[in-house]
């Protein structure tokens, strides 16, 4: 008869790892010297453990696998055993710190088995007895080391017991830890077990185990040795069946009517080692000398089970690798690395000659050249009638074979492109939706600042929410209708942070004739716009509603321009460097003497208590010019630090500070002839600003901007007041505002305009 090993386990993993926690280790050697050693295996239960002593426990059963399987072999003893002194060795101190540990290791060698414990797993033994009848022994019922009279017992090590043996036809061993003994009594635990086959059974304890739904893990292995045979060979394995896989590993040497009783039971002895100190070890049988029968075949059905790499180095006692075997690997990939190139040279040689070929082909076909073309044509029909008549020929069934592998190929690059494309639609609708959460949390956080009227931080997380709907796709029904609700809630937002108000401007007049206004001023009921293309000014009286055109004798047009607060002259710079003053009352014209420092002229200019100030870009100062009888003096310096920005300045404004207007939409707001901090809070920025107002007498400062284009309207400490928009404005040039009656009036384009001002 043919004898053959069942080897199964059951595993069950609990929802509460701190509770119990289990480890099933099995390893099959890979090489000759580690087969000698035969099978490892381990299982382990922690409770009560941290996530610390679970990694230390599978260190632990690391470092033994790699010590059982490399550690020289000790004369007369075997592997597990000098492997345990090492382990116990190394671990005596976290052992006594540990939480409560039960495991059970061991070793499956032709044709012994070994096992070593430590606390209190199973390991129940079924045998049949002279009668026939099935009896069994735990061999992990031990009883504490005794010590001398008056002292404690010593504690026990990790590994206290190390039994060996040989399992014999028909036994049954069930390795196990201690919870499953909890809720399987030692009679039924037999009857499952001696009563069915040993897949059965262990599918039926997994099966039980499961459906308790408890907090523990429960993990065990079935050893089986069948002394009956089937006509057509060994039992069906799960995992592994056949004789090569184990490589002799089980022999069966008691195959007579004689030898009834269990094999692991007779003549125990005890052995007092220096491995395990005070604990016992148990050698319950010798292995016998020679064994003449064949070796059995196997069927292993364990998904722990794990094949050993040669020569891996995990454990802290593995061998190092040698100089020779780090030449030799690094010799083997030079080798294969030499083998890619060359084969990558040749692919490419080969690629580039083809090409090279057909190149050189086509040129004759297309030039004819020496009369080549109709050779290479002919060539080339007969090489395609070649293939035709090759593809004809085939038989039926392997063109049908071919048929199938090219509509299977198209099937596989259509499915792996669906793949493709489902995977790139699952990870943009996740972008997408991670954008919209996020932007949805953005507006929420900018809504609840403008709550608190910290428009500040509102426009901060507003700037960030724009951004984010920047990279939403909008593309799709459905894409598009979250786009545009999500744009909607942002458009209001801004719309309140930025505290843009739309006004309805009623238009005035319209001075035809092409003219670049810059210029806008009040002069009692007249307003009187000035132009940078043309001397002439340009006048609408606000009572009778007449605009006229007035030639004012200037021979060039103005550059810059100035009217104090009595508004009984206008002063005028023009561009052929010289100052004049216009006297509104009859429209005359008279030079004004001022010795400028610049020669480039003022930039720009404002009259206040009767002074000239002047801002010089050449000279990055501003000056402070006193009335005299025929002009103004040549102006003293203002400013007692330049900054960086002023030779940009465009414009001017004093209520008593001065607050300057750069081309970059910055103000600059000075003191005494000093800095001050200034930070107007308005959004968008000022990206083509056209003017700056205010004057002592007046609440606000007052900003043109031509890109958006608005009326800003700030608090002299930069808070915004409102924003004006009109969608009649295209580009306003200038402006002045008549505070007192709440009016604004604009000049865009050609045409004059009216806002009336929510202040």
């Amino acid at each position: 008869m043919e004898a053959t090993l069942h080897l199964n386990e059951f595993f069950v993993e609990g929802g509460n790892q701190k509770v119990s926690h289990v480890i099933l280790h099995l390893t099959e050697p890979s090489t000759a010297a580690e087969r000698e050693r035969g099978y490892f295996f381990a299982i382990a239960e922690l409770n009560g453990a941290e996530t610390r002593d679970i990694a230390r426990l599978q260190t632990l059963i690391d470092s033994l696998e790699n010590s059982f399987f490399e550690l020289p072999l000790p004369a007369g003893g075997n592997a597990l055993e000098a492997a345990l002194a090492r382990v116990n060795q190394e671990n005596y101190a976290w052992r006594q710190d540990a939480p409560t540990l039960h495991c059970v290791v061991g070793a499956i060698r032709e044709p012994l088995i070994a096992i070593a414990t430590g606390g209190a797993p199973l390991a129940l033994l079924c045998y049949k007895n002279r009668s026939g009848i099935y009896q069994r022994l735990n061999l992990a019922e031990t009883s504490p080391a005794g010590s001398a009279a008056g002292n404690p017992p010593e504690r026990p090590a990790i590994f206290s017991e190390l039994i060996e043996g040989k399992l014999g036809p028909d036994d049954y061993l069930l390795l196990a830890t201690p919870q499953v003994g909890l809720y399987f009594t030692a009679d039924r635990l037999q009857k499952i077990i001696t009563t069915r086959p040993a897949r059965q059974s262990a599918d039926h304890l997994q099966r039980v185990l499961r459906e308790l739904q408890d907090s523990a893990s429960f993990g065990g292995l079935i050893l089986h040795l069948s002394a009956s045979a089937a006509k057509g060979g060994p039992a069906a394995g799960n995992r592994v069946r056949s004789a090569a896989s184990l490589e002799n590993l089980f022999t069966t040497a008691e195959r007579t009517k004689a030898t009834l009783s269990a094999s692991l039971l007779p003549k125990l002895r005890t052995l007092a080692t220096k491995t395990f100190g005070a604990a016992a070890v148990f050698n319950l049988k010798a292995p016998a000398a020679a064994d003449p029968h064949p070796a059995p075949t196997a069927a292993i059905r364990a998904p722990h089970l794990q094949t050993r790499l040669a020569g891996k180095a995990t454990g802290p006692f593995t061998k190092k690798l040698t100089g020779e075997r780090i030449l030799a690997a690094l010799v083997r990939m030079l080798q294969m690395l030499a083998q890619a190139l060359w084969w990558g040279i040749r692919a490419l040689f080969t690629a580039l000659a083809t090409l090279a070929r057909g190149s050189v082909l086509l040129f004759f076909v297309i030039t004819n050249l020496h009369r080549r073309r109709r050779p290479i044509v002919e060539a080339w029909s007969r090489e395609w009638r070649g293939w035709r008549e090759h593809l004809r020929g085939l038989p039926l069934f392997t063109k049908l074979a071919m048929l199938f592998a090219a509509l299977a190929a198209l099937i596989l690059l259509g499915g792996l492109f669906t793949v493709r494309q489902a995977r790139l639609n699952r990870l943009a609708a996740a972008s997408q939706q991670e954008a919209a959460n996020r932007l949805n949390l953005q507006l929420t956080a900018a809504d609840s600042a403008l709550i608190y009227q910290n428009d500040a931080l509102a426009i901060q997380e507003l700037t960030a929410a724009e951004a984010t709907y920047a990279s939403l796709n909008c593309r799709g029904r459905e894409n598009k209708k979250t786009c545009e609700e999500l744009w909607e809630r942002l458009t209001a937002l801004f719309a309140r942070a930025r505290k843009i108000t739309a006004v309805a401007p009623i238009a005035l007049t319209r001075w035809e004739g092409g003219a670049a206004f810059t210029r806008l001023f009040k002069i009692g009921n007249t307003l009187v716009a000035l132009a940078s293309s043309t001397p002439d000014i340009f006048t609408y009286n606000l009572t009778s509603r007449a605009a006229e055109r007035r030639r004012t004798g200037l021979p060039r047009p103005p550059q810059s321009s100035a009217l104090p607060k009595e508004q009984d002259y206008l002063a005028l710079f023009t561009d052929d460097k010289k100052f004049w003053e216009l006297l509104p009352a009859d429209w005359s014209l008279k030079p004004l003497a001022i010795n400028y420092p610049d020669p480039a002229g003022p930039a720009s200019m404002l009259v206040y208590n009767r002074r000239l100030y002047s801002i010089s870009a050449g000279s990055k100062q501003i000056y402070r010019h006193d009335r005299t009888t025929a002009g103004f003096t040549p102006g003293a310096p203002w400013l007692k630090l330049t900054p960086p920005a002023l030779d940009s300045a465009i414009e001017m404004a004093i209520d008593g500070d001065v607050f300057l207007l750069t081309r970059a939409g910055e103000i600059l707001k000075f003191s005494g002839g000093l800095a001050q901090p200034f930070t107007p809070l308005f959004n968008p920025g000022a990206s083509a600003p056209r003017g700056l107002y205010t004057y002592t007498d007046l609440n606000y400062l007052y900003l043109l901007d031509a890109a958006p284009p608005r009326l800003i309207i700030l608090a002299k400490d930069g808070r915004l007041k409102t924003q004006l928009t009109a969608p009649v404005f295209a580009a306003p040039a200038a402006f002045v505002v008549d505070e007192p009656n709440k009016t604004a009036y604009v000049v865009d384009g050609e045409t004059l305009y009216k806002i009336d001002l929510p202040i």
